[in-house]
């Protein structure tokens, strides 16, 4: 649909003049929700507080500490969907 709209020049919302003025495209935006969904999958514990979701180093780093990585932790999460927030 991104394709569609840019190779004809038109835009996705009629609000829009240029496909340019489009901060993100829609699969960028896709990728990040699913993204954010996964950490909130994660049991409150091992989630990684919101403030560094948009820093990859910061969470790296986080997700070293909290799975292990060095430590030869197999890495398995037990997830009980009871515990995944909507």
């Amino acid at each position: 649909m991104w394709l569609i709209a840019k190779e004809l020049k038109q835009p996705l919302h009629f609000s829009l003049e240029y496909v340019s003025e489009f901060p993100h495209t829609i699969t960028f935006c896709c990728r990040r929700q699913l993204q954010l969904d996964s950490y909130m999958e994660l049991p409150k514990e091992k989630r990684p507080p919101e403030s560094i979701w948009d820093n990859p180093e910061e969470l790296e780093d986080w997700f070293d500490r909290v799975f292990d990585r060095d430590g030869g932790s197999t890495g398995l999460i037990v997830i009980n969907p009871d515990e995944i927030e909507t």
